[in-house]
């Protein structure tokens, strides 16, 4: 396979990434990669994380986006190879990882709630009636034409509930 037919197969793939709350304060990372009919070709999660009361205070204001970034996101995203097209996430938190190599967009369920103050540090993007968000440094126009290319945009939040309801079967099956 040539590297453009590689590259061309890469971003026909779409990620995403969720942390998902757990009973007794943990949490969990998601990541499915789907194709572009929306068949899932990887899904990773995490094990359980709680943090202690020493991480919270040493930690401070940064403390979640630490957690959601570096100890979750960041891991899940480096088991997956090539890296999709586009990574779209559930927290604004995790827009963070795309000040590096991931292609991250976070999708805003309600455009009335938070993208107003997530555009003081980052670029608000609109289409199809869905408000995309994308980290400062990322380029911007690039990742609008990946969301363009987005099959259908109607079931855009869709896979986010199949990395809940995965995470959930899986703490069930462990119990």
């Amino acid at each position: 396979m040539t590297d453009h037919q590689q590259e061309n197969e890469r971003i026909k793939k779409f990620g995403y990434l969720s942390i998902v709350p757990l009973e007794n304060e943990r949490l969990s990372g998601g990541y499915l990669v789907l194709d572009h009919f929306g068949r899932p070709c990887e899904f990773h999660f995490s094990v359980p994380f709680s943090a202690d009361v020493a991480q919270k205070i040493l930690f401070g204001r940064t403390f979640t986006e630490f957690v959601y970034c570096e100890q979750m996101g960041r891991p899940l995203l480096q088991k997956s190879r090539p890296v999709p097209g586009l990574i779209l996430v559930q927290q604004p938190q995790l827009l963070e990882l795309g000040a590096s190599d991931f292609p991250v967009v976070y999708v805003e369920p309600d455009p009335s709630s938070s993208a107003p103050s997530l555009a003081q540090h980052h670029q608000i993007f609109q289409f199809s009636g869905q408000t995309f968000v994308i980290h400062r440094d990322a380029d911007s126009l690039e990742l609008q034409q990946r969301i363009q290319r987005f099959p259908d945009v109607s079931f855009i939040l869709e896979p986010f509930e199949r990395i809940h309801e995965a995470i959930s079967q899986a703490q069930r099956a462990a119990a």
